[in-house]
């Protein structure tokens, strides 16, 4: 990463996903570097512990954010689906921990902070659990056929899944950083009024905007979301 950049975009994927997620974005954009952090029990980190609860994995990953964000004026988050409530929780440590650093919280393809709009999945046996993600996903043929592949990404994606389902955001205090949404036009998991309501978490700023395509827009739109995402944060640092 390029530290003469005051911005960096610390990235979190969706459920059972790890930092390869955004590998597309990596030196593609002029105004942030992507940093998605490792994260136990996926990639680097695959035989770590994953976290089911959304607090235990916010805490757990705060000192490697810390350290990412060390030479940084600017502190800029992105999630997707689960990983914008990730990204949520660790901007309400940075908020703590970083008080003087401008934050900007882009939460992508998801619902308000408690709100689960899809049927849930975390309590279905494994064989249910991945099909039902899928389908929630609107993607179910991006569930691996492999046994063996399988085997190895469903306690990240049962943690994650989990977490998810039973993140309760706290009613004080609310983050103070901006929050701008992201969704596809055509996204039927997360309406446009589901993802409106993150305008309640915050004290800052909020806005939102749309790109074309469904739930999982960003695998395919990921250059027009980076270049509103630039736009966003003022076209330049």
């Amino acid at each position: 990463m390029d530290g003469s950049r005051s911005d960096i975009l610390l990235c979190f994927p969706p459920a059972g996903g790890g930092p390869s997620f955004f590998a597309p974005w990596s030196g593609a954009s002029s105004v942030f570097d992507v940093a998605p952090l490792d994260l136990p029990g996926k990639e680097k980190l695959l035989f770590e512990e994953p976290f089911d609860t959304v607090p235990r994995l916010a805490r757990a990953i705060l000192p490697a954010a810390i350290t990412a964000v060390a030479d940084r004026r600017r502190i800029t988050l992105f999630g997707h689906c689960f990983g914008a409530i990730v990204a949520y929780e660790l901007a309400r440590l940075l908020e703590v921990e970083c008080p003087t650093r401008e934050l900007v919280l882009f939460a992508s393809g998801s619902a308000a902070p408690g709100e689960i709009p899809w049927t849930r999945a975390a309590d279905l046996p494994d064989e249910g659990l991945l099909n039902q993600v899928g389908l929630n996903a609107g993607e179910p043929q991006s569930i691996p056929e492999d046994p063996e592949l399988r085997e190895l990404i469903l306690p990240a994606l049962r943690a994650d899944v989990t977490a998810h389902e039973s993140y309760e955001p706290p009613a004080d205090p609310l983050a103070s950083c901006s929050v701008v949404t992201v969704r596809g036009e055509r996204d039927a998991l997360v309406d446009a009024e589901a993802a409106g309501r993150w305008r309640d978490f915050t004290t800052g700023r909020f806005g939102s905007f749309e790109l074309p395509g469904s739930h999982m827009y960003l695998t395919e739109q990921w250059g027009p979301l980076m270049a509103h995402m630039e736009k966003e944060l003022g076209g330049s640092a």
